[in-house]
């Protein structure tokens, strides 16, 4: 068990639907694996644990401190988003998914372009993760690179859709 962040690529007009309707909302975040995706959705993908650890390697702005909340660097913002939420009061305290409009899904994808594996590579520093408080400090580069490279695809499909993105934890 532990903290899992998923990404949910969908189309702007069900992003709206879903900020209206709880039941929407609910339906999205809380969708089974197995079953046919809203019309809609356009992707799906999760990070496990890895997202501190990627968020660590990718952001300088994560790397200067132990607790990143609403970041204002795209690449941070590509792992854990940004401030506007799906539905205020509809989720738990502190599991609120937050929302990336198609403008900010662009801007993310374009920063996170640029970025190779090896650029990574030379941020991984086990012990100054765990000075940082990073979830899953220790944990193999290659998982980490791994989700990296999911995460990456995602936001350049995304944005060449013109979707919008929800973050939400399991």
């Amino acid at each position: 068990m532990g903290i899992v962040f998923n990404y949910l690529a969908l189309k702007p007009a069900l992003l709206k639907k879903a900020q209206g309707d709880k039941d929407v909302a609910e339906a999205l975040i809380h969708h089974e694996d197995g079953t046919p995706e809203p019309k809609g959705v356009l992707n799906r993908i999760q990070v496990d644990k890895a997202w501190d650890g990627i968020a660590y390697l990718l952001s300088a702005e994560r790397r200067a401190t132990d607790d990143l909340y609403l970041p204002a660097d795209p690449l941070a913002q590509a792992v854990v988003g940004r401030e506007e939420m799906l539905g205020y009061g509809w989720f738990e305290e502190g599991k609120e998914p937050l929302i990336l409009k198609p403008t900010d899904v662009r801007k993310i994808a374009a920063a996170l372009k640029p970025v190779q594996q090896k650029h990574l590579r030379a941020n991984y520093d086990v012990e100054a993760m765990r000075a940082a408080d990073v979830y899953t400090a220790g944990a193999d580069v290659k998982y980490l690179l791994g989700y990296f490279a999911s995460l990456k695809a995602f936001y350049v499909q995304a944005a060449q859709a013109g979707a919008a993105v929800v973050i939400y934890t399991s």
